[in-house]
C-alpha cells in the first residue's frame, strides 16, 4: 500500500503518519494512531469503505477527519491530498455514511436515570422543576426523566 504511493512520488497522509508519533498524529487528525488505525480496520473489515488502488482506506478516513475535525472545506483538503474536489466530496460522503452505519457500535443510547448528585444539587433544581412541570402537565414522554415523572 505505502510502497505504491512512494513509487508514484506522492506524499499522502497515511504514509506520513507511519513516521510520526502520537503527538503529531493528534495534531493532524485529532486522534492517536492506534484508534485511527482501529477505525480504519473496522471500516475495512465490515466492507463499509472500499479500498481502491489509488486511495487506501486510511487516506479516505484521514480526508474525512480533516474536514470534520479541522472544519476544512473540500477545496483545502483537495490541495492537501492532491485529489479533485469531486473525489474529496465523494469520499467524504462515503465515509460519513460508513460512520453512520457504525452508530449502534460506537454510540451509546442516553440513560434515563438522573445522577443523584444532579438530583440533589441546588444549581440544577430550577431546570428539574421545569422538567417535572412539563411531565405533569403533559403526558410523560421519552424526553422526561424517569425519576422526575
Amino acid at each position: 500500500m505505502a510502497l505504491g504511493l512512494m513509487l508514484r512520488g506522492i506524499d499522502r497522509a497515511p504514509q506520513i503518519m507511519y513516521n510520526y508519533n502520537d503527538l503529531e498524529c493528534i495534531a493532524m487528525l485529532r486522534m492517536k494512531r492506534v484508534p485511527f488505525f482501529s477505525l480504519c480496520n473496522l471500516l475495512r473489515s465490515r466492507g463499509l469503505v472500499p479500498e481502491t488502488v489509488g486511495c487506501p482506506v486510511e487516506e479516505q478516513v484521514a480526508m474525512f477527519i480533516h474536514v470534520v475535525g479541522h472544519n476544512q472545506r473540500f477545496r483545502v483538503v483537495h490541495q492537501s491530498f492532491k485529489r479533485s474536489i469531486e473525489t474529496v466530496s465523494r469520499i467524504f460522503h462515503q465515509v460519513l455514511y460508513a460512520i453512520g452505519e457504525l452508530r449502534n457500535d460506537l454510540m451509546k443510547p442516553p440513560s434515563t436515570v438522573t445522577h443523584p448528585k444532579i438530583m440533589g444539587s441546588h444549581r440544577w433544581f430550577p431546570f428539574l422543576k421545569v422538567l417535572s412541570y412539563l411531565c405533569v402537565s403533559h403526558t410523560c414522554s421519552s424526553v422526561c426523566v424517569a425519576h422526575i415523572c
